[in-house]
């Protein structure tokens, strides 16, 4: 090995960028459908939260696939579904007139995506599983593949839990 020393930072920079094991901070923000939703709403339930953008076009693609995972669950009272921009609810508004998006909207979610979001940069699109106790328990950066079967399996195995 030729740079161990750089093997090895690297190695570190990638482990500190994980929020996997970290708790939920506290926050209070409005729904698009002006509910105040807290930490607390979300406890003893799994919660995925998907972190996106209007402009953003990994996030547009995996549309389709995030609303067939919700559809999926939808009767399903211990899954919770949220999708946080730090957009103004106006333009998340415009976007949901033109283009389905299922999650219950957090339009200036920057209070919560700051904290949630990958430690050392903000990228888009963000996918958080949170278990019953608020914990993160899996995390993806980036546009998923094959979303309702990734996903969907994570939330199988925290609802048996």
């Amino acid at each position: 090995m030729k740079y161990p020393f750089l093997y090895l930072i690297i190695a570190i920079v990638l482990v500190s960028c994980s929020n996997v094991g970290d708790e939920l901070p506290t926050f209070r923000l409005k729904s698009l459908d002006g509910e105040v939703i807290t930490e607390q709403d979300l406890s003893g339930k799994i919660t995925v939260i998907n972190v996106w953008a209007t402009w953003c076009p990994n996030c547009l693609n995996e549309l389709d696939a995030l609303n067939a995972l919700e559809q999926k669950y939808r009767g399903n009272r211990s899954v919770n579904f949220l999708a946080v921009s730090d957009e103004d609810p106006a333009k998340i508004q415009a976007f949901l007139n033109r283009r389905q998006f299922n999650f219950k909207q957090i339009p200036r979610g920057t209070e919560l995506t700051d904290a949630i979001q990958t430690k050392w940069v903000k990228t888009h699109p963000q996918h958080i599983l949170l278990d019953r106790n608020l914990t993160v328990r899996y995390e993806y950066s980036g546009e998923l593949d094959n979303v309702v079967e990734t996903l969907g399996a994570e939330i199988d195995r925290l609802l048996i839990e």
